[in-house]
């Protein structure tokens, strides 16, 4: 008894040596750095392709135009404007119902390569015809946004057969998804930096200079209220300001869906591999 209780004291007096911290082996190291970059480019495949469903989506409802014509006032602002349209007249005759139909009309040509946009006409609420909508201009203008649009159906298809082949590739590797911690880390400081670029220059010269990069130099794309109804029915900017915040905020949860479908897929152990 009195041996036990000796050497209880003996450990309590010479507490075992510290273990040593092992480092990762270089295999393991640049195995968790590929896995790591792997994830990171599903992240931003998923960017891509969760705006361009919630592109689809919203554009099947005009983006909500009718409710934005409400919150904007925007009968008020054909009311005031239309009158003063140098190249068209007797706009503000029209009702909401024609405007919401012509805005739709609008989307369709875009989603379909600025087919259409030349038949554009705009009624009275009695259905005589008042006069074309757009001037050759505007509708050159919306043809070098449908061309952009196609482009960008384009890269969200593509980026949809990229998603599928990195979480094909994850999950043959059991890669170990990022935590919902560290997406909001990595996107935080995504949109962190991008809000610093647009207070850095501004949001209206921003938005100017995005339309000087990607459209063409000989093509108008700044159009006065007086010289575009189309320009007026929209209250252009600020409607795209609203469509920004509703496309950016939807396409992030759909994003926010598909990376956490994205974890549980990999992390399943029950298909073969």
């Amino acid at each position: 008894m009195n041996v036990g209780k000796e050497r209880e004291q003996e450990r309590k007096l010479c507490p075992a040596p510290p273990q040593a911290h092992t480092s990762p082996r270089p295999a393991a190291l640049f195995r968790m750095i590929i896995d790591r970059i792997g994830w990171l480019l599903l992240a931003l495949s998923s960017l891509i392709v969760a705006m361009f469903i919630s592109w689809s989506l919203l554009s099947k409802v005009d983006f909500l135009y009718p409710v934005w014509y409400e919150v904007m006032g925007l009968e008020q602002t054909i009311q005031t404007f239309a009158p003063k349209n140098r190249f068209r007249d007797h706009f503000e005759q029209t009702d909401k119902a024609e405007q919401v139909r012509l805005f739709t009309g609008i989307i369709k040509a875009i989603e379909n390569k600025g087919q259409g946009l030349e038949e554009l006409y705009y009624h009275h609420p009695q259905g005589k015809r008042l006069g074309q909508l757009l001037t050759e201009p505007e509708i050159v203008h919306l043809q070098d946004v449908a061309h952009l649009v196609s482009w960008f159906h384009l890269a969200g298809w593509g980026s949809i057969v990229l998603f599928l082949l990195l979480l094909l590739i994850l999950r043959q590797r059991r890669a170990t998804p990022p935590t919902a911690r560290q997406y909001l880390v990595w996107g935080g400081a995504s949109l962190f930096l991008f809000g610093l670029m647009i207070v850095a220059v501004g949001p209206a010269n921003f938005f100017y200079q995005l339309h000087i990069l990607v459209f063409p130099e000989e093509n108008q794309w700044f159009f006065y209220y007086q010289d575009s109804l189309m320009t007026t029915m929209m209250r252009a900017p600020d409607l795209f300001g609203y469509i920004a915040a509703e496309w950016i905020l939807s396409g992030l949860l759909i994003q926010a869906a598909l990376l956490k479908v994205a974890g549980s897929i990999a992390l399943s152990r029950d298909w073969s591999s």
